[in-house]
């Protein structure tokens, strides 16, 4: 996931952006996976130990999902509306245009923790269907894993020389 903090201030427009079109997207289909496993497991008696886990994770992760949509779009709603005559000293929508910098950090390490609960509990679900399938998605989640990150070395590499 990206954060667009470190644009220079010309591509920014004095706006400050947490989340991109793209994440926005992505983080919508991880809370819309999560909801349709949750709704095949709510309805569960009992659940297994993969289930259990797939559960938890998917609890800790859909706030903090949905979190990180809600604060994008009270940034830009309040970016939107004229200023008004007499700024209330204390207000949260102040304070977070004020220091937006300050809060988008925790705000982005949310998302990231976010995201990988909710890949934590698709392998739980994947786990609970079948071992099998459960290793599979560990395997080839690594190698993504693994591509992605050498990608984002070899471009910082790049950028230095």
């Amino acid at each position: 996931m990206r954060c667009y903090m470190d644009k220079p201030q010309s591509e920014q427009n004095s706006k400050f952006t947490l989340v991109g079109e793209i994440d926005k997207i992505m983080i919508g289909g991880l809370i819309a996976f999560s909801l349709i496993i949750i709704q095949a497991f709510i309805s569960m008696p009992v659940l297994d130990p993969p289930a259990f886990i797939s559960m938890i994770a998917f609890s800790i992760a859909l706030p903090i999902l949905v979190s990180a949509l809600v604060h994008d779009l009270l940034i830009k709603m309040r970016q939107g509306t004229p200023k008004r005559p007499r700024p209330q000293p204390n207000s949260i929508n102040d304070l977070l245009l004020k220091q937006g910098r300050r809060f988008a950090k925790p705000t982005f390490s949310m998302v990231n923790i976010g995201f990988w609960l909710t890949i934590g509990g698709i392998i739980a679900a994947l786990w609970h269907a079948s071992w099998i399938f459960g290793v599979l998605c560990l395997i080839s989640g690594a190698f993504a894993f693994i591509v992605y990150f050498s990608h984002i070395l070899i471009s910082s590499y790049d950028m230095d020389s």
